[in-house]
Parts: C-alpha cells; structure tokens; sequence
C-alpha cells in the first residue's frame, strides 16, 4: 500500500505526489482514494479508487537514478513502427501511455521523433493528434528524470540529447 508523501508516476498523468488517503463518495458509494497531485500539472488532482487493482497498479514507484539512466540510454532506440491509420495508431500509443512502461513510452517518443524529422524534410509537420500525444508521452517521462535527477523539467530535453549523441 502507498502513503501519503511518496511521489508516484501514475499512468499518463506523470509524477504525481501521493497528497491523502481518504474515502470520498464520488460516485453512489462511499470509497477509499488515493489523492495525486501531479507534480508538473498544478490544476488538476487524480482520485485512484485503492481498490481497484487496475488504476492501482498504474502508480509506479519512481526509477532509480541507474534505472533513468538506462531509460534515458533507450531513448537511442525504437521497437515501434509508424502506423499509418491515424485511429489504429492513436489508440496503440494511448494505451502505451495508460501502460505507463517506461520503455515502451520512450520508445514512442523515438518513434513521433523519426516522422517528425522525416516530415520535415518533406517541409510538413506533424499531425495536432501526432504532436499531443508526444506532449503527453514526454510529461510522463520527461517529468520523471527531472525528479529522479533533480533538475528542472526544461533541462530534460538537453540531457536526453546529449546522452543519445554519444
């Protein structure tokens, strides 16, 4: 079980700080939550129902800073191929984001970044889904090195590209 004041990554949410453990009556039955707040996203607070093993399993204790250095290493690669179906490949990547695999997301990211480079060189963008969800997917991850290594969120991009030029 979680406690109050341990910081989490949750789901596509990213690292979010564990504020209360409380019933509330959000739907017709009296529940026990977790209380989330992420960390990066300062509007909004997440209700994680304690006994729902789904949504509980989503909340993932913070990597060590070994393991976000080899997260971060694996930005380097990419298992993922571009799926050209734009609502095959919205629902594919929403469900790595809901996952919260780590690996998985950056291998994502990696993947957006590849079809971004090469729709640049055809002197096109990405499309507003494509580049949403890369948004998401670097909030989850982005957000997780910068708490493991603290240092602000900005610096995340920086550190990612000169580990993966080496």
């Amino acid at each position: 079980m979680f406690k109050i004041g341990e910081v989490v990554s949750y789901s596509a949410t990213g690292v979010c700080e564990i504020v209360d453990i409380r019933k509330e009556k959000l739907t017709d039955t009296m529940m026990q939550y977790y209380i989330l707040k992420p960390i990066y996203q300062n509007a909004s607070t997440v209700y994680v129902p304690v006994d729902n093993e789904t949504l509980v399993s989503r909340m993932k204790y913070l990597l060590s800073k070994s393991q976000t250095q080899e997260l971060i290493e694996s930005f380097k690669f990419t298992d993922i191929e571009w799926i050209e179906n734009d609502s095959e490949r919205i629902g594919f990547w929403r469900e790595i984001l809901r996952s919260g695999d780590r690996k998985k997301i950056a291998s994502l990211i990696c993947t957006i970044h590849i079809r971004a480079d090469y729709l640049a060189t055809l002197g096109k963008q990405l499309r507003l889904i494509d580049a949403q969800i890369l948004r998401d997917a670097k909030n989850v991850l982005h957000g997780e090195i910068a708490t493991v290594f603290e240092i602000p969120l900005e610096e995340v991009e920086t550190l990612i590209n000169e580990t993966t030029t080496k």
